[in-house]
């Protein structure tokens, strides 16, 4: 039981090291590009990177809008980087993070949003990944118990 409450408290600062990642990486390009409020961009994009689909989205929209307002290409710039650092995040570093941290494969934290999202929708999507520990510590304890003879 102390297992799965530990792994859950590392998948959340999992979570928080990207939303971090995302945030400084959108501030930077935001910095980079001459975009006015960097860092109020990049806390933004941290901050609603917690919350999984929606989040992003609002942050992406909010930025492509207020550069709109500065310059169409930089604006269309602006929310391509926006995508290639939620890609990133979501598809790379958080799955190799899960792998390293939780020893779950990355393929398996990729396919458990996928189903959840699907099944469930947006909390679904949510509580994806915690759903995938639980049942990966219930698999390894009863794979224990059957081990040392209890079954």
């Amino acid at each position: 039981r102390q297992m799965c409450i530990r792994d859950r408290a590392k998948w959340f600062g999992i979570k928080i090291l990207g939303c971090i990642l995302v945030g400084i990486l959108v501030g930077f390009c935001c910095f980079l590009f001459d975009i006015q409020y960097p860092i109020l961009f990049g806390f933004l994009s941290g901050l609603l990177d917690l919350i999984p689909i929606l989040g992003p989205i609002v942050a992406g929209i909010s930025l492509f809008l207020f550069t709109l307002f500065q310059s169409l290409p930089r604006a269309i710039f602006i929310g391509a980087v926006f995508i290639v650092i939620q890609q990133l995040e979501g598809n790379i570093f958080i799955p190799l993070l899960t792998k390293k941290t939780l020893s779950i494969s990355p393929f398996l934290v990729l396919v458990s949003i996928l189903i959840g999202e699907k099944l469930f929708g947006f909390f679904g999507a949510i509580l994806s990944i915690p759903f995938l520990i639980l049942i990966f510590d219930f698999t390894q304890e009863l794979l224990s118990l059957k081990k040392d003879g209890y079954f």
